[in-house]
Parts: structure tokens; sequence; C-alpha cells
């Protein structure tokens, strides 16, 4: 009996001897195909997009092609602050064109998004409250006893995600006209209320958009 238990103390001794061999061996070799494969940092265009929790920077501006659609994206972001500070809401101004560059004359259609900012804050939020408020209205030249009001209403909105009613993360999608663009373009000054937010565009927004015009709508003719 005892030769048997000192026999089967060599085995397992034994076993697992060999079982921390093959681990080391295993390591190694691991070790030396890592080393042997190429390290490089990601880049940010290796990175998932964000989407709609992404912060939107100011006055940038994107270009992007869509090789499905065979539509090419230019886009302006603004984010600007609300009139007691502090952020507001962002809007992505996007014009699409046919083909793969920017080209007025082949203008398919100019969109805008707009998207509450995620921020903590103690104003209420009711259940209905991004359905009931979910137009957009923007006043040009406010300031000025000719100025005039552009209200929208969404082509879609929505994006609750996995979260509880009321906690929704706002957006609103809504359709333009080159003249409304061209409008928008003329203003010295912009103001506007969205998804119970209101904002004024600083002086460098209100410029921006104007270069974004240039850019996307074909010169008037006089």
């Amino acid at each position: 009996m005892r030769l048997e238990s000192a026999a089967l103390c060599r085995l397992i001794s034994v076993s697992s001897e060999m079982f921390t061999m093959r681990s080391l061996l295993c390591a190694a070799f691991l070790a030396s195909l890592a080393a042997m494969l190429p390290i490089r940092p990601v880049g940010a265009s290796e990175q998932m997009d964000a989407g709609y929790l992404a912060d939107t920077r100011d006055l940038k501006t994107s270009l992007t092609y869509s090789d499905a659609e065979n539509l090419t994206d230019m886009s302006l972001a603004l984010a600007p602050p609300q009139p007691i500070g502090g952020p507001g809401v962002s809007l992505v101004f996007r014009a699409r064109f046919h083909g793969r560059r920017v080209d007025p004359g082949r203008l398919a259609g100019i969109g805008l998004r707009v998207h509450y900012l995620l921020r903590s804050d103690d104003r209420v939020r009711a259940v209905r409250a991004r359905n009931d408020i979910h137009q957009l209205s923007l006043h040009i030249d406010p300031q000025e006893r000719s100025g005039i009001t552009l209200d929208y209403f969404p082509a879609s909105w929505g994006y609750s995600g996995f979260t509880a009613p009321g906690d929704e993360i706002p957006v609103v999608f809504f359709t333009m006209t080159p003249e409304e663009l061209r409008a928008l373009a003329m203003a010295s000054a912009i103001t506007g209320e969205a998804l119970w937010t209101r904002f004024v565009f600083t002086r460098d927004e209100v410029e921006a958009l104007q270069t974004f015009r240039r850019r996307v709508l074909p010169a008037e003719r006089r």
C-alpha cells in the first residue's frame, strides 16, 4: 500500500513538472510570436465612433464620402452657449453632394442635427419633454424690427438607447432649404430654442456659418 502511495506521489510530481514545462514553453512561444508582430499606436481613424455621446467641438468642419451612396458630406458643428452661460445644444449643419467632391452644382440636400449636450444640472425633464418640445426656432437678427423667425419641425428624432423613460439622449433631425441657409448666413445675430434649451450664436459661429454657406451653395446670380 505504501509502495502504491509513493508511486502515485511520484506520478503526480512528474505530471506537475511536465505541466509547468509546457506552460513555460507556451509562454515563451507566445512572447517570441508577439515580438515578431509589428506594434503601432491606434490612430483616431481606427477608434469606434462615439456617436451622439461624443463631445461636439465648436466650429469643426468635416468632410466624408460614402462609397455605398456615392455621396460626399460636408458638415459644420456649432455648440452655441446658453444666454445664462454653460453648454446648451449642438447644431450640426450637413450638406450632401452627389459624387466624390463638394460641388454646389450637385447639391443633394441640406440637413441639420440638434443634439442635447450631456451634462448634469437640476432642470426638470419630464418623460414627454422631448416629444412636446421637439421643434426648432431660429431667430435671425432678433434685435432688429425686421428680424424674422424660422420654425422647423423634425424629419425624425430620438435616441433612447438602454435608458429609463425620461433619461433619453435627445437628438432631432431637420431638413433645410438652400434659401433658408442663405437667410441664416446673411444674419448679423442668431438666437434660437430647441429641446427646451435657448442658445445664442457667437460672432465666430455666425461667421463660420457664412463661410459654410459660401462653400456649399452656388453663387447667387445678380
